[in-house]
């Protein structure tokens, strides 16, 4: 009872700190008083105290076992392990919520430090206040973690069968901070747009805060693909749930700001586009974690219709209104510096790339919404399944792809004759890849495109690293020392072709395991062989045990010199809900992915078996991504010595060059 007290107690702290904090950041920005701005600025960080606070006290509630804490006996038992009990704190809603303004509070605390007493610090402090008070206002009057049970039950009702595993101590996290950190540059171009300071100055504060979530964004969606593939047992790691769409909007709005922001930096371009762009972001994360808390679409990831849903409707509008009438209210001031002067050059590159990615996102927010927008006009919810969104965002994401091989190399300005001649390489490499699944036996028209565009595409992100090793051998000392001085010099520039060469290796191991997937389902009995591709798969032993009241049900198979081990438990107290344990041989080439189904019975089993071409490509080329994103963001630097400048011969890159 202690902890929920001293929880309850800090979230109602926090709540009136913050909302000291906003009223005081926004005046000290009107009325341009620093000392002002400072006390909303510590006033957020007591916040922000307050928050970590409770945190704290309901983390404690689950590693002592405080069963007073409802949230605590509705998300744990006493016989989960202490990471698991660790976890379950965001394992419902109450605690995801309370880690999300966590994150807000801690992240948003940071980035206030670093942008000072003037308009724009105050400002920010004003709108990241703002938000946050929101959280703490609905974490204090509609859904607090630290409801009591009066008397506590000796007992909790455990985590969901599907969070109890090793990924839910990653995926979720990064997922829910990468949502809570788009509020951060939301709030920064908020104040620009309400100081009226629409330059470039902005994009410094905003562009390294927008990089970081994003990246913690898509480090959170390619977790959420891996225990998707590792956990649920359908073959797959992506299905167009509505939940995984809606965390895929805001990191396809940032994806273009980053881009962009970079013509507004270099031409003076594009302003109103970056601010739309970041203000886009955040309303749809706003949005996401409304269609997850309220439940109104259905997904196997949102929580239950609770009364939620209207206070998350509820601050999109107000932040849709606030924000439109900024951008209309300043847009004398957003008008570009400069006018495209052809559209074959590298800004043309970048808005072309803006459009595709707009595209994109309004796609698979349509697609998403059509069940509700549907149920509202006729009556009746029309749903669309994996292939309209495949038919759909398919031909985005190959012009895309082209653009990352063909964009790079266009200079800024206008493209001259020199340009096609860069691109005889990566056109060349292209053809070999698709002439080489010509004589491999493809015939389909869709992987031979395919195979020439992520050939040339990787093509072009290798060949600057191929071009920056030449030139370091002409540099004084050792060639490693060279290599490491000049990729130190321009890393933004090889971060960002790194990370375009990870979104290559992501596409073609999507490409490979959607064309190539094997799948054969089967009952087999002990002795019997099931046959998928290559693989021969031999049904050893199975066996049947009971592990704390929950039936577990093993199959043992014999996969030519290795042995393969899948389970299924059902757990009775969550309404028979059961919970895989897939068997899976990865190589780079291929993963042999094996499922006990239902139905088991002594001495037989059904099986379901996939052969997944290219799977392991995906997360190799999700960790080259998220390597690049932290060089190429990685503070410090500055325009490099002249004998460690790269030549000028090729363009930079269009994912961020000096």
């Amino acid at each position: 009872m202690l902890l929920a007290e001293l929880g309850a107690g800090a979230l109602l702290a926090a709540f009136a700190l913050a909302g000291f904090a906003a009223i005081v950041g926004l005046w000290s920005g009107f009325r341009r008083q620093p000392l002002l701005a400072l006390v909303a600025r510590r006033a957020f960080w007591g916040a922000g105290a307050g928050v970590i606070a409770a945190s704290l006290a309901l983390e404690a509630g689950f590693l002592t076992h405080d069963f007073t804490i409802y949230f605590v006996a509705a998300h744990s038992d006493l016989r989960m392990s202490g990471p698991l009990l660790a976890a379950a704190f965001y394992g419902g809603q109450e605690g995801s919520l309370l880690y999300w303004t966590l994150v807000l509070s801690v992240i948003g605390g940071m980035s206030l430090r670093a942008a000072g007493s003037g308009r724009l610090g105050a400002y920010a402090t004003g709108v990241l206040a703002s938000i946050e008070a929101f959280f703490l206002a609905v974490l204090t009057l509609v859904a607090s973690p630290f409801v009591t049970l009066n008397p506590a039950p000796p007992d909790g009702f455990g985590l969901n069968p599907l969070l109890r595993d090793s990924g839910m101590l990653i995926h979720p996290p990064f997922l829910l901070a990468g949502f809570a950190a788009f509020g951060i540059p939301f709030a920064f171009a908020l104040a620009a747009l309400l100081a009226g300071d629409a330059d470039a100055a902005w994009i410094a504060q905003t562009r390294r805060l927008a990089l970081l979530a994003w990246g913690l964004q898509g480090a959170g969606l390619t977790l959420g693909m891996w225990w998707a593939y590792h956990v649920l047992g359908w073959g797959g790691y992506w299905g167009w749930d509505p939940v995984e769409n809606v965390a895929l909007l805001p990191w396809l709005a940032t994806t273009a700001y980053i881009h962009s922001s970079q013509v507004q930096e270099r031409r003076g371009m594009l302003k109103a586009w970056n601010f739309g762009l970041v203000i886009l972001a955040f309303c749809l994360a706003v949005f996401g974690t409304f269609v997850v808390r309220s439940g109104i679409i259905q997904s196997v990831h949102s929580f239950a219709i609770s009364a939620i849903g209207p206070w998350f409707l509820g601050f999109l509008a107000v932040a849709i209104v606030v924000s439109g009438a900024l951008l209309a209210l300043r847009a004398p001031m957003l008008r570009a510096d400069r006018r495209l002067e052809a559209p074959l050059s590298r800004e043309g590159a970048f808005l072309l790339q803006n459009l595709l990615f707009i595209g994109l996102a309004f796609t698979v927010l349509w697609g998403t919404v059509l069940p509700l927008v549907s149920g509202l006009l006729e009556g009746r919810q029309a749903v669309v399944g994996p292939s309209f969104y495949e038919r759909a965002t398919g031909p985005l994401f190959v012009a895309l792809l082209a653009l990352l091989a063909a964009g790079p190399l266009l200079p800024w300005k206008r493209a001259g004759t020199t340009w096609l001649g860069a691109l005889r390489v990566p056109a060349v490499i292209g053809l070999a890849a698709a002439a080489g699944l010509l004589a491999g036996g493809v015939r389909e028209p869709l992987p031979l495109l395919l195979g020439f565009v992520l050939a040339a595409a990787g093509a072009t992100s290798v060949m600057e690293f191929v071009r920056g090793g030449r030139f370091a051998a002409r540099l004084p000392g050792s060639w490693p020392a060279a290599a490491l001085r000049l990729a130190a010099r321009n890393r933004r520039r090889y971060g960002a072709y790194l990370a375009h060469l990870g979104i290559v290796v992501v596409a073609a191991g999507i490409a490979g395991s959607h064309l190539w997937q094997q799948e054969r389902v089967a009952v087999v009995r002990t002795g019997e062989t099931l046959s998928v591709g290559r693989y021969a798969l031999t049904l050893e032993e199975t066996s049947l045990a009971v592990i704390d009241g929950n039936p577990t049900y093993t199959a043992v198979l014999g996969a030519g010199d290795r042995q393969l081990v899948a389970r299924r438990t059902v757990y009775p107290t969550f309404g028979g809900q059961s919970a895989t344990q897939v068997a899976i041989r990865s190589t780079a080439l291929e993963d042999l992915y094996v499922v006990l189904a239902d139905g088991t019975a002594p001495g037989q089993v059904t099986l379901v078996a996939f052969v997944n071409p290219l799977v392991s490509w995906i997360w190799a080329g999700a960790a080259l991504l998220i390597v690049g994103t932290l060089l190429g963001s990685w503070p410090g630097g500055g325009r490099e010595p002249a004998r460690l400048r790269l030549p000028a011969s090729l363009p930079a890159p269009a994912g961020g060059a000096e």
